[in-house]
C-alpha cells in the first residue's frame, strides 16, 4: 500500500472515496463497525478505514501490525528505525496522549516508541484531524531511539 500524506491511502483519496468505492477496491470487509464519534469502520485484515459521518467518504486509515506499507518512499517495517526514519523526515514529530504525530506526513503511530505491541498501529488521516489536540502536545525527542 503506497500512502501520499494528506492524498491517498493506496487507491483511496482522503473526503473523496466513498463506501462503495472502497470496496471495488479493497474487496467486502471482514467486519463493518460504527465507533463512539459515530464514524463506520470498514476492518479488513491489516486496514480499517472510517468514513466521515457527515460526508460519508473515507477521512482515516490505520496500518495494523504486519501491513506492508511505505510512506514518502519509506518502508514500513514497524520497528524504531522506521520510526527514527518518518521523525527524521518529519522534523516536528509530536507526542500527543502516546500518539507520536508527524503532521508533515499525516501519521500518527502508536506501540512502536514505547515497544507496546498490543498498540501497534500507524494512523494516516486527512487534514487537520489532531490541530485540536496540538495543546496537548510535546515534542517527541527521535534522537534517542
Amino acid at each position: 500500500m503506497i500512502i501520499r500524506p494528506y492524498q491517498s491511502f493506496g487507491p483511496l483519496v482522503f473526503d473523496i472515496t466513498t463506501k462503495d468505492e472502497c470496496v471495488i477496491y479493497l474487496g467486502k470487509p471482514t467486519r463493518i463497525n460504527r465507533n463512539r464519534k459515530g464514524a463506520e469502520e470498514y476492518h479488513y485484515e491489516h486496514y480499517i478505514i472510517r468514513f466521515d459521518p457527515e460526508t460519508q467518504t473515507m477521512f482515516e486509515c490505520t496500518l495494523l501490525p504486519k501491513a506492508v506499507a511505505s510512506i514518502n518512499n519509506i518502508k514500513v517495517t514497524w520497528d524504531k528505525k522506521f520510526l527514527a526514519q518518518v521523525c527524521k523526515q518529519d522534523d516536528a514529530p509530536q507526542d500527543i496522549f502516546g500518539f507520536i504525530v508527524l503532521r508533515q506526513l499525516g501519521i500518527a503511530i502508536t506501540g512502536i516508541h514505547d515497544e507496546d505491541d498490543s498498540q501497534m498501529a500507524i494512523s494516516v488521516f486527512r487534514k487537520g484531524r489532531f490541530d485540536h489536540l496540538l495543546s496537548d502536545a510535546v515534542p517527541f525527542e527521535w534522537e534517542r531511539l
